[in-house]
Parts: structure tokens; sequence; C-alpha cells
């Protein structure tokens, strides 16, 4: 798998893109509002090149708000293009398109539509809006994992550009190139253009691309464990924050020059460099990067042997990540508390045998066959304790390795993806209240995901708010493709009766994924809870295709997280007096005709 992205470009990369895209902005009519460019469309009606730009104006307004009238606007704009013979009205309007798809996660329709905007834009030679395009292209190539295309695209950039003047904006197409080589582990390639990158900033004066360039470098060298240099490089990124007063990039710097430290085994270095940067996101309240940077003072104080310390900061790690990992985590720690306290035991045993030696030297007659017994007797107890101490620690792996599954699937990165990109789409077009709204229902699932699967049992209300944000998010990434109803019914009190959490979001992934998106209307997915006996009845329903349009999709499109769900079903109900019971089955009308699917989740309930 490509390597993470670097933390100091990441945080100063924004500068760059910013330049880049700006290229692409059409200048006419684009600071008019809404309702001001909905009246000069509707006024407008001649077919010309004012028509069109009015209409890809007026497409660009809407891809923050109501997606979906995006494709009559832009289709228009391209089929009057076509008419007129007006190529860039047709690239522009193409490249509009590709941006709308890929918004929306259609990578493949948004892939067509940019090559042939691509081939438009370059017939005419329009430099400025094919950099647009081939930067929508690589991030096509990028999110579907296609790192070798998106690298000959930001290569075709850098030749467009090759004999433009240097600029910030040049040097970000440049670092574009070195990190995708970074991606695909080529690391002799990726020094070059962040040199290059670096030589490109210092000649246009552009003091954040060389500190991004000797952050990018310091941290490329500690891939490639040539930790003296890469120490060189961060020294000079840190004093250029420090100078520039760039808080979070004066963190992000000490944590690399501690990784930097740890690899030359210089512990007290590393420690001291990773301190600082707690200091700072503790500061921030970055509980993120507070979480690794816990870790690192963890592992460092362990190669000291300072078992307490150790123990105080992998504590605090684990605090941070809110780990569903519970009984893992707590078995490290009790295994540095036995580790501390062996060392004091084994200590106290010496000195115990010593004297035992000194009585057995006046009593041995008489003690002997004793003392013989209870060291058997203690062998027998130790090899006995070993075996289930192994087992135990067997079982608690499997349940880890399965609660670590179970998590990354909930984490969907397709999810996460189409969500970050809908949050970038509002960022570029100004909404800042909707970007707003929709990061605080995403951060909050994030959130409750997090806190909630750590727990045996939650309470219905905190299961019902977490269903209604994750449905929320994908009815406005889905531009309301669906409705949904979640009905309670009164016999279950929401505030004390509590179910195993997570159950439910599986199968509601399924019903949007490989359900509504059969279906011949407008999607609905219903959400029912009732209590029966000693269970939670949990139904989950939609109006799409069916089990078996739907096991076809899963052939295709394998649900991880049903899997998982179905072997933490099997383990549970290993332990609980009452299984957990899964009924799925078709929903027919009164022809006998496949309506949808539905799902019957009986769970137990306790109380809180």
């Amino acid at each position: 798998m490509p390597p993470r992205p670097l933390p100091i470009l990441g945080l100063w990369l924004f500068y760059i893109l910013t330049g880049v895209n700006a290229i692409a902005q059409i200048k006419t009519h684009q600071d008019l509002e809404l309702d001001s460019l909905t009246k000069l469309v509707d006024s407008h009606k001649t077919n010309d090149t004012i028509r069109v730009h009015l209409l890809i104006s007026l497409a660009r307004q809407y891809i923050s708000g109501d997606i979906g009238k995006n494709p009559p606007l832009l289709k228009e704009a391209l089929q009057i293009s076509e008419e007129l013979q007006y190529k860039r009205g047709i690239g522009l309007a193409l490249n509009a398109l590709s941006q709308h798809a890929t918004v929306k996660g259609e990578y493949d329709q948004g892939l067509q539509y940019a090559l042939r905007a691509k081939e438009t834009l370059k017939e005419i030679q329009d430099d400025g809006n094919l950099l647009i395009t081939n930067s929508n292209l690589a991030r096509i190539y990028n999110v579907t994992g296609k790192y070798e295309k998106a690298l000959e695209i930001h290569l075709q950039n850098i030749e467009l550009v090759k004999n433009n003047a240097p600029s910030s904006e040049k040097a970000g197409l440049f670092f574009y190139v070195a990190k995708t080589y970074e991606q695909l582990n080529d690391y002799k390639k990726a020094e070059e253009y962040y040199m290059h990158a670096k030589r490109i900033s210092e000649e246009a004066n552009f003091l954040t691309g060389i500190a991004i360039a000797e952050g990018s470098l310091g941290n490329l060298h500690n891939n490639l464990k040539n930790y003296p240099l890469a120490i060189q490089y961060l020294n000079k990124t840190l004093t250029y924050a420090e100078q520039h007063n760039q808080v979070s990039n004066v963190a992000a710097t000490h944590f690399a020059l501690a990784k930097s430290y740890e690899g030359l085994q210089d512990y007290r270095r590393a420690i001291s460099n990773n301190e600082k940067s707690i200091q700072i996101y503790e500061g921030l309240g970055n509980l993120r990067l507070l979480k690794d940077a816990y870790l690192n003072h963890y592992k460092y104080y362990e190669q000291l042997s300072e078992w307490n310390k150790a123990n105080e900061y992998l504590k605090l790690h684990y605090a941070m990540v809110d780990s569903i990992f519970s009984e893992n985590k707590v078995k490290i720690i009790e295994e540095l508390q036995t580790k501390y306290e062996t060392e004091k035991k084994d200590l106290e045993i010496a000195n115990l045998a010593q004297q035992a030696s000194i009585k057995d030297l006046e009593i041995k007659q008489k003690n002997q066959a004793m003392i013989i017994g209870l060291f058997v007797v203690l062998f027998i107890a130790g090899f006995i304790y070993l075996l289930y101490r192994q087992r135990a620690l067997k079982n608690i792996q499997k349940q880890t390795a399965l609660e670590q599954r179970f998590l990354r699937s909930q984490l969907n990165p397709h999810f996460m993806s189409n969500a970050l990109m809908a949050i970038q789409n509002f960022m570029l077009k100004n909404q800042a209240e909707k970007a707003a709204t929709y990061l605080a229902k995403f951060a909050k699932l994030m959130r409750e995901i997090l806190e909630n699967s750590r727990k045996e049992f939650i309470l219905v209300e905190d299961e019902i708010q977490m269903l209604t944000n994750y449905l929320d998010i994908h009815r406005v990434r889905m531009n309301d493709s669906f409705d949904y109803t979640i009905e309670v019914n009164e016999n279950i009190d929401r505030e004390t009766d509590a179910i195993p959490p997570m159950f439910v979001q599986p199968f509601i992934e399924n019903a949007i994924e490989h359900g509504i998106i059969n279906a011949k209307t407008q999607g609905m997915i219903k959400l029912k809870l009732i209590k029966v006996g000693d269970y939670i009845s949990i139904e989950i329903s939609d109006n799409g295709g069916g089990i078996v349009e739907q096991k076809q999709e899963l052939k295709e499109h394998t649900s991880l997280s049903t899997t998982i769900i179905q072997e933490r079903m099997a383990l549970l109900n290993k332990t609980l007096k009452k299984k957990i019971e899964l009924v799925w089955e078709n929903i027919r009308n009164e022809n006998g005709e496949v309506n949808g699917t539905k799902v019957e989740l009986k769970v137990p309930y306790s109380y809180l």
C-alpha cells in the first residue's frame, strides 16, 4: 500500500492548490448571487456564447447546493456549444459535468467527460483550462487507486508550464508529481521533483514553498532511513515555521524530528522533540495527532525500560483513540504493570531464596521433603497458569482482530472519500455554512462510531441518533435520492432500554448501496423498532430490487460490514443467554412481485 500523506506537506499544500485552481474560474458573472444569475439565464434566451457561460456559471452555484439541477444546465450549455461549434464552451461544459459526476462518486462517468474535455481543450490549446481538466483527471485516478495514470497526468501539466516563469503555482505542480512518486514508493524520483519544486520556490521567492520542500525532503529521508540528512532538512523547516508562528507546522516538524532521532536510537532527543509536539497538540486540542504523539512517547520510554512512564503514555494514547479494543488495551497495560512488578518480585524472591537456603542448612532433613513438594506444586501451578494465559491471549487476539476489522468496516474509505469531497466542493464554492453543517454531521458520525463501538450496550436513543446522522449524510451525498423513516414503538423506553451497538448500520448501508439503487421510484428505507418478549426487534426494509438483485450486487461489491456483523453475532452468541437472530426476506406485492427487501434483527436488550 502507498504510504500515508506526509503531515508537513498536507498542512501547507493548500496554499499551492488555491493558486492552481484559480486558473479555472469563469470570470464573467462568477460573483453574482444565485438569484441574479437565475434571472439572467431566464432573460437571456438567445443561444449564444453568453448563454453558454451563464448556464455554466449557474451550474457551478448549484454544485454546492441543489446538485440535481446541474446536469440539465450543463447539458444545455454543451448542446448550444456543439451547435455553435464553440470549442471552449464544449470543453468547459464537459469539464463541469466531469466534476459533477466525481462529486457524486460516479467516477467512470466523470472520467469519460474529463477525457472528452481534455481532447477538446487540447485542440484549441486552452492551456489554462486544460490544467484544471488534467487536475480533475488526476484526482479521479488517485481516488480509484490508479497512481501511475495520475502521475502521467501530473507530468503532462509539468510539460504545459515548463516555459512559464517560476511561481508558486508552478512549484505546486512539481509537488504533485513528487508526492505521487512517493505514493508509488519511487523515492529517488520523489526526491528529484521535491528538489525541482524547491528550486522553483527559491527563484519565485516563495518562502512557504521552500519550507514545504525542506519538510517533504526531511520526511522522505526518514523513509529512506537517511536520518542525519533528514534532520538537516527538518531543522530548516522548523526555523521557518517558528519565525512565521505556524504553530501546527512547528508541532509537525518536531514530530518528524522525533522519528529521525528514533531511527538513530537517540531516544532522549526523540522524547525532547516529541514532547514539544505533544505540548502544542494539547493546546490545539488536536486529538488525532496527539494520539500518535502519545504512542511515540510510549515506544521511546519502553526502549529506555522506563515502564512507569511508558505505561502512563500508553494510557493517554488509548484515552485519545477511544479504542474499541478495550480488552487488548487492558491486557497490554497489565503486561507492563506485571513486567514492572515482576522485576520487584524477582528481587524479593532472590532475597527469600537466600534466607531459605540458610534455614535449609539448619533444618535440612526436617524440611527437605516439604520444600521439594512445594517446588513441584509451584511448577505444576505455573505450567497450568501459562497454558491458561496462552489460551486467554489467543481468545483476546481473535476478539481484537474481529473488532479491528469491524471498526475499519464502519469507517468505509469510499464513504469517507465521498463525504470529504462533498465538503471540499462546498468550500471551493464559498458555501461555508453548508460546508460547516456537513462537516459537523460527518465529525459527529465519526465520533459516534468510535464512542459507541467500544461499549457492550448503548441506549436506543444513542443508536437512533447515530443512524439518523448516517442516513442524513448519505441523503446529502446522493442528492436526496431516497427518503427514510424511523419508527420506535411506544413500548420501548429510548432513555433506559439498551441494545448492542453498531448492528443496524451495515444493513442500512446494504439497503443504500445495493437496495434502493435498483428502486424504480424514489428510494425509501424504513426502520422499525419494537419490543417483543426478551428481545427488541429491529426491521430494516427498502423498496429496491429484492434479495436476488442485492446478491448479484454483492457478488461484485462484497459487503465487508455484513460479513463481519455475522462473525460478530456468532462470537457474541457464545456468551449471551439470549441469542441474536437474523432473518432476510423479499417484500412482495399482491401480485407476488418483489418490491424490496426486509431484514429483521432480534437483539437482546438491557437497561442502563
